[in-house]
């Protein structure tokens, strides 16, 4: 029987049994002292939440070491592997860059034998504030390969030296995505278009795995945006360290066990200031669309019940599609043309009575078209899309796929 009495919960969901972090429990701070690790003497010396007081040295080491246990424990890169690094200006995509200048720079037995080139992908024509200069500038401080790549145009790829050569966009892409009518859906077509630039710009540099800056509150809010905005079957492989739906290229997140203030910790200690801090379409505000609405969720929970999202983001490693009884298998062969998912060997019935309803109304003055009439047959809906990318096409007038 279960232990839990009726008064646990309430009105709230149990929600006042979470016990709420102090306000300053969660934040770095510097102090004066000895290092807890090293036991040396240090004027500043930097604290965590559940970490004692240790130097910058010692912080740089552990926060390190996360990310090279990640990678070792996994043992999913090979030696001399051509690693392409995506850049974006963010905080965890520069703590991403130092990691891997630092772990390239070690002796030969401590050295990541990988060859890394670096991606900076441009969003300036749907929105985004231009930094093409300060990317130039800070990317200049470390010896990676660099390039740059339009989001609305895969075939932009250029050294980060011509990066000024961007400015000429693909306008036909850039009107795709901005008349997708509703945010939510642009911004999940958008996620989409960046993946398609990774993969295109990977194939060209011949790399065959991309290193993504995503870190616990990244794949928390990643989840929960996944599973509201109907990507159940894959929402695994969205919070996953190895992302392998990409042909020929496997996405990885190393930084996937660093927290946001690790990460802020990690920049204070290094003197670096991030050059963005938002992405598409967050400027909206937090109602404008799910994913806005989910961050805003997500760092309040990241501020006030921190411990609670590695247990979010770790629920995604649990989550598999629905397995077909009869064949005993996941993969039939048949994946969305849009975002590469798995499309679901066993027909959901809630979907397609969703989609039936839809169509319905959508050809109610037509009913006596053929055309119509096959539209309307029972699992004859998806058009090679999944759920959820079905629901960008249908926020669209014209057919997505065809453009």
């Amino acid at each position: 029987m279960c232990s839990i009495g009726e008064d646990d919960f309430g009105d709230e969901g149990g929600l006042h049994a979470m016990v709420k972090d102090n306000d300053d429990s969660n934040k770095p701070t510097n102090i004066k002292g000895t290092c807890s690790k090293c036991a040396t003497e240090s004027t500043t010396l930097f604290k965590l939440k559940f970490r004692e007081p240790e130097c910058s040295s010692c912080f740089l080491a552990y926060a390190r070491h996360k990310f090279r246990a990640v990678l070792g424990s996994a043992k999913i890169l090979p030696k001399g592997a051509e690693v392409l690094l995506l850049f974006d200006g963010t905080a965890e995509s520069i703590v991403l860059l130092d990691m891997m200048d630092y772990a390239q720079k070690q002796n030969n037995f401590k050295r990541l034998h990988v060859e890394t080139k670096v991606l900076f992908i441009d969003e300036s024509s749907i929105g985004s504030s231009n930094i093409n200069e300060n990317v130039k500038e800070f990317l200049s401080n470390y010896e990676f390969e660099s390039y740059a790549i339009s989001l609305t145009n895969e075939n932009s790829l250029c050294k980060l030296e011509d990066i000024k050569s961007l400015e000429l966009y693909s306008k036909e892409q850039e009107m795709l995505v901005k008349s997708v009518k509703t945010l939510t859906s642009r911004q999940d077509f958008v996620k989409i278009l960046k993946n398609k630039a990774i993969e295109a710009a990977a194939k060209k540099l011949q790399c065959n795995y991309v290193f993504l800056p995503d870190i616990s509150t990244n794949l928390a809010s990643e989840l929960i945006n996944s599973i509201a905005l109907g990507r159940g079957g894959s929402a695994a492989l969205d919070v996953a360290l190895l992302d392998d739906r990409l042909t020929d290229v496997k996405l990885l997140r190393p930084l996937r066990n660093l927290t946001t203030n690790e990460v802020e910790l990690y920049l204070e200690v290094k003197e670096i200031k991030p050059l963005k801090t938002e992405s598409y379409g967050e400027s909206s505000g937090p109602n404008a669309s799910i994913q806005n609405l989910t961050k805003q969720f997500v760092d309040g929970l990241q501020a006030n019940f921190s411990s609670t999202i590695s247990t979010v983001f770790r629920t995604g490693d649990k989550i598999a599609p629905r397995i077909d009884k009869l064949h005993n298998s996941l993969d039939d062969g048949s994946k969305c043309t849009l975002c590469n998912s798995q499309l679901s060997v066993v027909p959901s019935k809630t979907l397609q009575a969703l989609e039936f309803s839809r169509l319905a109304s959508a050809f109610s003055g037509n009913m006596d078209n053929c055309e119509t009439k096959e539209k309307l047959q029972i699992g004859n809906f998806s058009n090679g899309l999944c759920h959820a990318c079905a629901n960008i096409q249908n926020d669209k007038e014209d057919d997505i796929i065809s453009r």
